[in-house]
């Protein structure tokens, strides 16, 4: 989703703002003779700092010689120890307090080799890193054992477009039966719960605590203890956890089909096993665990159980993948968001991928941690919000640092925010763009929290956004589309005009250039014998790329987008449902310097670049235009780089408050001036032949005034040389 290197400029001022304060509070008490020498190394060496999307490990090299510093410092006693010290320290620190994962075990081997040649002491083995380093997905699993006490969630049999709906509907119902009849002996079972589970990890930790003490100086001591760690994977502790965490996440990605269903297990089943009533080598044990390997489940409390049973690590540092609400479905697939949606506070709707990643690091440090990452902008803005820096106003947190327009160092145009937070209250300094101010509140503005608008029902399926085809070769010119209705005649049917953000914004008529083929919920026999020019052409240009499989034979895409290669990936049928009845419809494009509403005629396909809204009247374009609404909606959206507004209706539209109560002179008025001022704004763009991103950039420009007309500006001149021509 991201680099995986991070330019140490961007590193060191998450280092400052969060682990800094750790080792200085440590430093701070041994100058003071507080504390001895002793124990302010133990102290120093018992940090632990977690990357959990650490790629190449870059962040953690960073925090690593960080500690290794300090605690050269406190060994030698000198304020610029010399590198041979600084080495030997950081062997110990990376040791003792460093810890990554990462989805790729491409990046967990090299985040190792960073790793160990940074801690390279010659005639001494290596470092054993793998119960440090590891591959998995950070966000899919569970960070804490009292997790498993939630059982089978009901959500995990949701109908999705790959299973049958009568099975998947039987096992909901079961699954719902199952929990509610639980709830009514909830204390039993809590007890049953704490015991079983309890036995377990007092077996899997004796286990890791001997293999963890075993020394690591000598190659033959190295490989005691890849033994012993071996053994303590195969323990039947950590079996018996590591399969109960599976089996609990795994009903999500089992399909619901005929070929699954006895592979499935709801809530009762669940809690027999958990409870030790009913033994757990099964098949539905054994599938589930299949499953997790393939989706890489990472369960923090077991793959960490020395940090976690310690009530988490002091410092979580990374640049987490960033990755739009939508385009999680279709690069990971839907299975995938809706267990993020399930498990997460506030995981509905479009929030980024990352911060699903800033709640689960929240989850896994310790009340007086510091969580400090390079994000997204978006961090702060909409759902994305909600799910992050929303969950950190509920535990209570504080952001105590943020930078919230930083230039990515180097070559590649991006803009990343760097934030860090304390998950408790925080009583000394907060800094907010290189200033010092008061706080610093979810929006990362300065000021007290403000309280995010609720959706109005009245504005419900009002507004969307256009079809997500997902594939170019869905998309045909005009000559195509006369060649293809000559030989035959049928696809008219399925054969649309498709306005896409250009056309709207950059044509002066906002017409369609192109066509489009849309097939709706079509069944593919259907298409292919009524449609089959049509079908041909998708056959030749989508559907190679939507069934493409990667090395190890699975599909690039996830389901259903291969199995439904003929359809689009979101055909967006409320749209077109509740718009059919009429003539023309107000439309914007989602991202723009400016906000701009226009009326184009009904019957297009609206490309997902476009926000379309249902309605036809000028009274609602005169509304939704004013700078009231534009005011809202650029607080309440959110913001993409240098591109301007990333309208959301959810949050923009769908929680404006549009006047009530007009008496019908009102409306009348608002009619007029949306009317003339739609009509002038069209006449304006007729006459000068430029579209409507043109117009509303000289509108706006601070060249042309009506006092004066700056001949150097570079808008001005193409502007005079358009009009000349």
């Amino acid at each position: 989703f991201q680099s995986h290197y991070t330019p140490e400029e961007l590193v060191q001022p998450l280092i400052k703002h969060s682990l800094e304060y750790l080792i200085e509070d440590i430093l701070l008490l041994y100058a003071q003779k507080k504390v001895n020498k002793e124990n302010t190394i133990k102290a120093l060496l018992k940090l632990k700092v977690c990357d959990v999307a650490c790629g190449s490990g870059h962040i953690l090299l960073s925090a690593a010689r960080r500690i290794a510093l300090a605690l050269a410092r406190v060994l030698t006693d000198e304020e610029q120890p010399n590198p041979l010290s600084i080495r030997k320290a950081m062997k110990d620190v990376v040791r003792n307090c460093i810890y990554g994962v990462d989805k790729n075990p491409l990046a967990v081997e090299l985040c190792k080799i960073a790793l160990w040649l940074e801690a390279y002491n010659p005639g001494e083995p290596l470092n054993f890193l793998d119960h440090h380093i590891k591959c998995g997905d950070a966000i899919v699993g569970l960070a804490h054992r009292s997790e498993l006490e939630k059982g089978i969630a009901d959500e995990a049999f949701k109908t999705l477009a790959v299973d049958d709906k009568d099975i998947a509907k039987t096992w909901r119902d079961k699954n719902v039966k199952e929990r509610k009849e639980r709830t009514a002996k909830a204390l039993q079972l809590k007890a049953e719960f704490e015991k079983s589970t309890e036995n377990s990890v007092q077996e899997a930790m004796a286990e890791y605590k001997t293999f963890n003490e075993l020394p690591e100086t000598t190659p033959d001591e190295i490989e005691r203890k890849s033994k012993a760690y071996r053994k303590f994977i195969d323990s039947k502790g950590f079996t018996f956890l590591k399969a109960m965490a599976d089996t609990q996440v795994a009903q999500f990605f089992i399909p619901k089909t005929e070929a699954n269903k006895d592979y499935l297990m709801t809530d009762a089943d669940f809690r027999l096993i958990l409870s030790g009533y009913k033994g757990w080598q099964d098949r539905k044990v054994a599938k589930a665990i299949a499953v997790a390997l393939e989706q890489r489940f990472f369960h923090w409390f077991i793959e960490f159980p020395e940090v976690l049973n310690e009530g988490g690590f002091d410092c979580v540092l990374g640049n987490p993948p960033y990755l739009g609400g939508k385009k999680i479905t279709t690069n990971i697939g839907l299975v995938y968001l809706e267990i993020l949606k399930a498990n997460f506070l506030n995981g509905g709707g479009v929030a980024d991928l990352a911060s699903y990643f800033v709640q689960r690091d929240l989850t896994i440090i310790k009340n007086s941690g510091f969580v400090s990452l390079i994000t997204t902008n978006t961090i702060s803005q909409g759902d994305s919000k909600l799910v992050g820096l929303g969950y950190l106003e509920t535990i209570g947190g504080s952001i105590i640092y943020a930078e919230r327009s930083v230039v990515w160092p180097g070559q590649a145009a991006v803009t990343v925010t760097l934030i860090s937070v304390s998950k408790s209250h925080w009583s000394k300094e907060y800094w907010l763009d290189k200033s010092r101010v008061k706080n610093i509140n979810s929006h990362l503005t300065e000021g007290n929290e403000e309280i995010m608008p609720f959706c109005i029902n009245i504005n419900n399926s009002k507004s969307f956004i256009g079809s997500y085809i997902l594939g170019d070769g869905f998309i045909l010119d005009k000559n195509e589309v006369v060649q293809i209705i000559n030989e035959n005649s049928n696809s008219e049917d399925v054969l649309y005009r498709y306005l896409n953000g250009f056309d709207l914004n950059g044509n002066i008529f906002q017409e369609p250039s192109r066509w489009v083929i849309n097939f709706f919920n079509k069944p593919e026999e259907e298409c292919k014998s009524k449609y089959q020019k049509c079908y041909e052409v998708l056959e030749e240009r989508v559907k190679p790329e939507r069934t493409r499989l990667d090395k190890l034979g699975n599909f690039v895409l996830r389901t259903p987008l291969p199995i439904r290669w003929w359809q689009y990936a979101d055909k967006r049928p409320l749209l077109y449902k509740t718009t059919a009845t009429l003539n023309r419809i107000l439309v914007a494009t989602r991202v723009s310097k400016n906000l701009i509403f226009t009326f184009v005629p009904n019957g297009y396909v609206y490309s997902d670049a476009l926000v379309v809204f249902a309605y036809d009247d000028y009274l609602h374009f005169s509304l939704i235009s004013s700078s009231i609404h534009e005011y809202w909606a650029w607080k309440f959206s959110s913001t993409m780089r240098s591109a301007g507004i990333r309208y959301t209706p959810t949050t923009a539209f769908e929680t404006f408050p549009f006047p009530k109560n007009l008496n019908p002179q009102q409306e009348l008025q608002l009619e007029s001036i949306g009317e003339a001022y739609h009509e002038h704004r069209k006449q304006l763009m007729l006459a000068m032949q430029l579209g409507l991103t043109k117009t509303y950039n000289l509108f706006h420009s601070n060249a042309i005034t009506a006092q004066r007309i700056n001949d150097t500006d570079k808008q001005v001149a193409s502007l005079q040389k358009h009009l000349e021509k």
